[in-house]
């Protein structure tokens, strides 16, 4: 009886590992090809819908463990798509809005991703939307991780290219207390101080 335990046992476990090895790399290795083959066909598309198309194809393929990463693999490209010179607002908004759809609201780099994403979206375009979505989600990050530094930056420069001193300098200030050797915010409060033109 105890043997027959022990075989059942080791039997389990080895269907276990498997179970486990083909949802944590078989289906990571697929996903992350399936994402290179969209990268391929990048230079072929021509509309949004192809676009939103070509990602489902990967951001749909169940792979728990790199879901996360192709996402914000995803974010990065299209913060490049939306910050390009010339860039159609719709465009740029409707990239945003599907990979908002996918992104995880609790993940700091899902949320940076968005928040960059709308703060070029406005610096391109100026709908007061935007910059409101970009400032939402540089807040939301600073409630979790008060100290990053592409959040502190980018509220910043969100706020210098608004033209809002006062939230400038608050924001320099208190990125100055972590990194008080920046030539850049000792640049920008000077500014402040003299009256000058941040821009």
């Amino acid at each position: 009886m105890q043997e027959a335990i022990k075989k059942t046992s080791y039997c389990l476990i080895i269907i276990g590992m498997t179970v486990l090895t083909y949802q944590g790399s078989f289906r990571t290795l697929v996903k992350g090809r399936k994402y290179i083959e969209t990268i391929g066909r990048a230079n072929s598309i021509k509309t949004v819908q192809q676009f939103e198309e070509n990602l489902r194809d990967v951001l749909d393929y169940p792979a728990p463990v790199s879901d996360d990463e192709i996402v914000k693999f995803i974010g990065g490209d299209v913060i490049n798509l939306v910050a390009k010179p010339g860039q159609s607002e719709e465009i740029g908004r409707e990239l945003i809005r599907f990979v908002e759809s996918y992104s995880d609201q609790k993940d700091v780099l899902h949320i940076l991703n968005l928040g960059r994403a709308y703060h070029y979206l406005w610096v391109n375009h100026k709908n007061p939307e935007d910059y409101k979505s970009a400032e939402k989600y540089y807040e939301k990050i600073l409630v979790i991780a008060p100290k990053l530094p592409p959040v502190l930056y980018g509220m910043i420069d969100l706020y210098r290219v608004a033209g809002d001193r006062e939230k400038t300098k608050e924001y320099a200030e208190k990125t100055l207390m972590y990194w008080p050797k920046d030539a850049r915010l000792i640049d920008i409060l000077k500014k402040i101080k003299n009256g000058q033109p941040l821009l």
